[in-house]
């Protein structure tokens, strides 16, 4: 999953527009006033009413920038430990959900999974960083899990349905990452086959919204 990294801010150029106009309006009010186009009454009106929009352009800025610069403080600290989990479908005779952490660990670790409308959960309270070994066998510290009775129940008579896997996991920091996938099933002489996967959205401890995959 790449994340982006595009946190909201104020432009600085949009400020300076702002100010412009502002400063601009409240020329044009001084003038119609010294021309007497204006009362002293109308013209106190119209610079008040200046004055509001200004404080509240200033606050909305400043507003803008503080939440930027939280944003950007978050991402380099989730950065910094962000945890990568590495997980596969495995078919044959069992169908085995397996999955491990790489560089830092993870916490309250949870698959949802559902098909056909039924649904099964996988949780890990504390998932350390595996290790892979020299001959390329199962790495240290990865997980599996027998996900073939579930698959078949939920499957019944069908021919095929669509796998859903909702991951959602925990930094050291306690970052929330979030990401929803989707697997086309077919149903087997020996098992199930399972086609490629596909992710649909993730979601980032950096952002408020959810990062969408066409």
């Amino acid at each position: 999953m790449a994340p982006s990294l595009h946190p909201m801010r104020a432009k600085p150029h949009l400020i300076f527009i702002a100010l412009a106009v502002l400063i601009a309006l409240l020329l044009l009010v001084l003038f119609h006033y010294f021309t007497r186009v204006l009362s002293f009454e109308q013209a106190y009106v119209f610079l008040q009413a200046i004055g509001i929009v200004a404080t509240i352009s200033l606050l909305y800025f400043a507003y803008v920038n503080v939440l930027s610069s939280r944003t950007k403080d978050i991402a380099a600290a989730e950065l910094a430990v962000r945890p990568i989990l590495v997980w596969k479908i495995e078919e044959g005779k069992r169908t085995l959900l397996t999955y491990r952490a790489i560089k830092h660990p993870i916490y309250d670790l949870e698959f949802s999974i559902e098909l056909c409308a039924k649904k099964r959960g996988i949780f890990e309270r504390h998932l350390d960083v595996s290790e892979q070994n020299a001959k390329n066998e199962r790495a240290k510290g990865e997980k599996s899990e027998d996900i073939s009775s579930f698959l078949k129940s939920a499957l019944g008579n069908r021919s095929s349905g669509k796998l859903f896997i909702l991951i959602t996991y925990h930094s050291e920091v306690g970052g929330r990452y979030e990401a929803l996938f989707s697997k086309e099933i077919k149903a087997g002489t020996n098992g199930v086959q399972l086609l490629d996967r596909k992710i649909i959205w993730a979601k980032y401890p950096w952002h408020e919204e959810k990062v969408y995959f066409d």
